[in-house]
């Protein structure tokens, strides 16, 4: 009978083996880094045991698993289910003794160290008794060195570097170890440091375990003495002061997450106002963007300092003058308004949390005090509303519809691609590309060098797109223009063949970052499938000023469809996630967004769209929105909507009676600002308009219907003044507008 037990036993046990799979994860050689999905692999032996070798010199951290998980960060599920780890915290061990382990404890014992010499060792792990040992000669440890490193740079020099032989510890006679600093700058618990055996974290040996924090009372000028004691591993200081330091400046400033567009920034606060450098205050803003998993509620955080930094990660030079709560994360509730909450000291930069809204906050230095009051936000206005702010139509009388075909609008003003380009029987150049300005006072004397084909759009940056990808055969060489319509800057690319044929490109839209540096256009254009059209979305990834053919590529996804009048816009969606809008004049439009190199696609259902080119996205109000053409099909009305929405927010009417131009285009783009959004309309052949969308009352009834300005006549003259009865050769173009108004370009006709 026990022979059968014994047998039953060893085959269970083989069979366990045989299945089971054992890992070093950490430090190397104890380990590949610390990722979850990867590590050294134990050896299993004849004995049923797993075992690897490998040399180690100095302090490695390791500890066991029992498996690896996918993705290289995944620590929820390394720890909880794989990891084997100490049952003390952060234990260290030695050679040729049996360690006793804990499966899955999570990440609250830490890791295991252990110190090699330089020897070859062999770690066993026996997963019976779950008990791992470490085999090899231990060899002398020998400490030569014993360096301070710790914060901030103004004590120590550099921070957390026991390289820095500055801060080397001098033997006493006492057999302790001293090193002095003298003229400190120390306000609060600014002081932290440990002591570190032979110039390096590798050696294994730093002390206390935890950082030693040195707090003094009074702001000042320390003499500091750092003392260490290796018999017995006591640490101690001894500061002394040697000279006044205030820590008030006559300023003060708001330092966090209520410090709109800078955030923690060490060199960007908002400054308070004050009579008398004493009593400051101001108003700001919580967005409440930390939510807190206990609670669920969104909270941000903020303190004060008296000096800003010269840099956006210099911290130290501004740690003696920044002054917080008396603890860490102090809550500022309802019941905490409108009476006073003391401040702690200089140097303790203790945060405050807060929940969203609007504040007004009164700081006494003197006293150590705060009063903060939550602003009453008034009842939201109904609305929306949305209003004409100019309009200048008849631009088939100066501009010629054919040759202009995409438009956008930015700061106020519109860009178009006329790519007109001409060459008489002769040879002579009659017209080159122009991209055309126009603001509210008509069509500008700025002009840009244009495009040899329709599409003009722009990217985050401002900087101008044009298409001069040649019609109608583009797909040889398709060339991008980037335009810097400030310094006048340009920059040309050639689409690469990892983006596929795309046919002609025709129309451009609005792309990512900034095209001169780094960014990405999305391109669509072919349908058939067959050469030269490739079907899918061209990703053309610039990086440092250059393709980055690594980073293009050709999407596509289930139901993919395509035309040569396609038109990708690129935004953050409500999300703040990468998303583009995919659209063509005649089917509906769908919202992608990327799973890595994966387009996921989601219907876009508009109410009352029509079958015209020009969809455009953007979010306001916590909302995702949508500017469309409507319907009668062709003319120039429009709605804006969320997707799926039964009724639009606003609609706008149509102001023409047939379509005026032949390819049914009608774009827009929307720029939103804190007060609400300005809208841009270019209705090739018809008009081009700037509409502004508020919260304001009054809805769609109070649009402005008249037309600001309307083309009356176009004169064309020579550079001699003479009167021409059309355009030829270097061209000025006189436009009267039925205000009374004119406006004149010079051009190449």
């Amino acid at each position: 009978m026990k022979k059968i037990f014994t047998l039953t036993a060893m085959m269970c046990m083989l069979a366990f083996s045989s299945q089971a799979a054992y890992y070093l994860v950490g430090g190397e050689p104890f380990g590949k880094g610390w990722v979850t999905n990867d590590g050294v692999e134990l050896t299993l032996n004849s004995e049923g045991l797993y075992s690897a070798k490998a040399t180690v010199n100095g302090a490695i951290y390791f500890v066991l698993a029992d498996n690896l998980t996918t993705a290289a960060d995944d620590w929820t599920t390394f720890n909880n289910e794989y990891r084997i780890g100490p049952l003390a915290a952060n234990e260290t061990v030695g050679v040729n003794e049996w360690i006793t382990t804990q499966k899955a404890q999570g990440n609250g014992n830490g890791s295991y160290m252990f110190i090699g010499t330089g020897s070859e060792y062999t770690i066993t792990y026996n997963p019976y008794i779950s008990k791992f040992k470490i085999e090899g000669e231990q060899g002398e440890i020998v400490i030569d060195s014993y360096t301070v490193a710790g914060t901030p740079a103004t004590v120590f020099g550099t921070e957390w570097d026991p390289a820095n032989t500055e801060n080397d510890m001098v033997k006493q006679d006492d057999g302790t170890y001293k090193l002095s600093k003298y003229g400190c700058q120390l306000a609060g618990s600014d002081l932290q440091f440990k002591v570190v055996a032979n110039h390096s974290w590798d050696s294994g040996f730093a002390w206390p375990s935890s950082d030693y924090i040195y707090t003094v009372d009074e702001p000042g000028l320390y003499d500091v003495t750092f003392i260490f004691n290796p018999e017995t591993e006591e640490v101690g200081v001894e500061a002394e002061m040697a000279g006044s330091f205030d820590p008030r400046t006559g300023e003060l400033y708001v330092l966090g997450e209520v410090v709109e567009a800078a955030g923690w920034n060490p060199s960007a606060g908002l400054k308070m106002d004050t009579e008398d450098g004493n009593i400051f205050t101001t108003t700001f803003t919580s967005m409440g963007n930390n939510t807190d998993d206990n609670d669920g509620i969104g909270y941000s955080y903020f303190q004060f300092t008296t000096k800003l930094s010269e840099s956006s990660d210099d911290w130290n030079s501004i740690s003696a003058y920044r002054i917080g709560a008396l603890e860490n994360d102090y809550l500022l509730s309802d019941d905490m308004m409108g009476i006073e909450v003391g401040l702690g000291n200089f140097g303790q930069a203790n945060s405050f949390k807060i929940p969203a809204g609007e504040f007004d906050v009164t700081v006494d230095l003197d006293a150590k005090t705060m009063i903060i009051n939550k602003v009453e936000t008034p009842e939201p206005p109904t609305g929306p509303k949305i209003e004409k702010v100019w309009e200048i139509a008849g631009l088939a009388e100066v501009l010629p519809t054919a040759d202009v075909r995409q438009g956008f609008g930015m700061n106020g003003k519109f860009y178009i691609n006329n790519k007109s380009n001409t060459v008489d029987e002769d040879g002579n150049q009659v017209t080159v590309p122009t991209i055309v300005v126009v603001d509210e006072n008509g069509i500008s004397e700025t002009t840009y060098p244009g495009g040899r084909n329709c599409g003009i759009t722009r990217d985050e940056a401002g900087n101008i797109i044009i298409s001069d990808a040649v019609f109608p055969d583009a797909w040889s060489e398709a060339v991008i223009k980037v335009l810097n319509p400030e310094t006048g800057e340009t920059k040309e690319y050639i689409v690469p063949e990892e983006c596929g044929q795309q046919g002609r490109y025709d129309f451009l839209g609005f792309a990512k970052g900034n095209l001169m540096e780094d960014g990405a256009l999305y391109i669509s254009g072919g349908n058939t499938g067959t050469d030269p059209f490739t079907p899918g979305i061209s990703v053309m990834t610039i990086a440092g000023s250059e393709v980055s053919t690594d980073d293009c590529f050709l999407a596509t996804w289930d139901g993919f469809t395509g035309q040569s009048s396609t038109v990708i816009n690129y935004y953050k969606d409500v999300n703040d996630e990468d998303a583009m809008v995919f659209a063509y004049r005649s089917g509906n439009p769908t919202k992608l967004t990327w799973d890595g190199e994966e387009l996921v696609s989601t219907p876009i259902v508009l109410p009352g769209k029509g079958h015209c080119n020009g969809i455009f996205p953007f979010v306001w109000d916590g909302k995702e929105y949508f500017i469309y053409p409507t319907m009668p099909d062709y003319q120039n009305g429009f709605a804006i909507a969320e997707s799926g929405a039964e009724e639009p927010l606003v609609e706008v009417p149509s102001t023409v009676a047939a379509n005026a131009n032949n390819y049914q285009a009608d774009w827009f783009n929307a720029e939103v600002d804190k007060d609400g959004v300005t809208i841009y309309q270019y209705y090739p052949g018809g008009n081009v308009t700037v509409y502004r969308l508020t919260n304001e009352s009054g809805g769609v009834e109070e649009i402005i219907t008249d037309v600001d300005k309307v083309v009356s006549s176009v004169r064309y003259y020579n550079i001699m003044g003479q009167e021409m009865k059309e355009a030829h050769g270097l061209t000025i173009i006189v436009t009267t507008y039925t205000d009374g108004s004119h406006s004149a370009v010079k051009v190449i006709k």
